[in-house]
Formats: C-alpha cells, sequence, structure tokens
C-alpha cells in the first residue's frame, strides 16, 4: 500500500494545544515516516493521514513495521470512507511502543467500526488512512516511526 518513502504524501492532524509533524528518517528499507509529537499535558491527539483509496479483500491481514520513542499512550489506525463520515479503526490503549522495529499485524477481525451515519458496518474499502496517537497512560511527548504498510489477502 505504501512504502513510506515520502512523507510529503503524508500530513499531520492535532488537536486543539497538541503538536505534530511528519517527516521522513531511515526506515526498515528505504524510508520510513515518522510522526513527531507533543500531547503538551491535554487529552488530545496527534495524527499522520494520507489519502489511500483502498478496495479490500473478504479477508485480510494489514501489516506495517513500527517503532518509537513514546510513553504509554493509545495508539489507533483509522480507516475513513470517501465522504469522511465513516470511521473504522484498530485500537490499543495504553500501548507501549518499542524502540525496535516490530511487526504489527492486523486482522480483518480486529478492525472496528468507530463511528459514522452508514448502516454497514463491515470495513470493505477506505478512501484514507490515519496513524493516530491519543493521550494515555503518559502523555507526552514522543515519536512514532512507521514502515512498508502492506495489505494481504
Amino acid at each position: 500500500m505504501d512504502e513510506m518513502e515520502n512523507a510529503g504524501e503524508w500530513r499531520s492532524l492535532a488537536s486543539d494545544g497538541v503538536s505534530a509533524s511528519v517527516r521522513n528518517e531511515k526506515g526498515v528499507q528505504g524510508n520510513a515516516l515518522v510522526l513527531e509529537y507533543n500531547l503538551n499535558n491535554t487529552a488530545g491527539y496527534a495524527a499522520a493521514t494520507r489519502k489511500l483509496p483502498v478496495t479490500l479483500p473478504n479477508d485480510y491481514e494489514i501489516t506495517f513495521w513500527m517503532r518509537g520513542e513514546a510513553g504509554r499512550n493509545h495508539f489507533e489506525m483509522k480507516f475513513v470512507d470517501a465522504s469522511g463520515d465513516n470511521v473504522w479503526w484498530y485500537r490499543r490503549a495504553n500501548f507501549q511502543v518499542s524502540g525496535d522495529w516490530q511487526q504489527i499485524r492486523i486482522k480483518r477481525r480486529q478492525v472496528e467500526f468507530a463511528w459514522g451515519p452508514t448502516n454497514d458496518r463491515t470495513l470493505k474499502s477506505f478512501a484514507g488512512i490515519e496513524f493516530v496517537i491519543a493521550a494515555g497512560e503518559d502523555g507526552g511527548r514522543g515519536n512514532l516511526w512507521f514502515d512498508r504498510l502492506a495489505i494481504k489477502p
């Protein structure tokens, strides 16, 4: 889906009082996307987002490599439909990211409908994705690195 070679395809988002930026650094292979954030003692969030239209197979696994320097916070990967109104997510509360690269595997059954007006709660396609860090147990500042985002049937 995305080798994370070009941070220019991504943009940062942040809630009020939070700062966030994206850049490239050396990754597992080639470049990685880095989300740098400071939650500034808020209950807010920071995100790296990009438009990426994908139609999913009936059964799938989403994989990517991740590392970081951060406290325990809520990690979310969000999938947004073309309208921007419907969102599905994968969530890990108070996730402690490792300083070493680790491969994250998300199975279809781990992606849940988050919100929106649709009656069809099964994720079949999306138009954009977001990597999100939301204030959890530790809050604070840190960085998350992502590389080699893929979908496998």
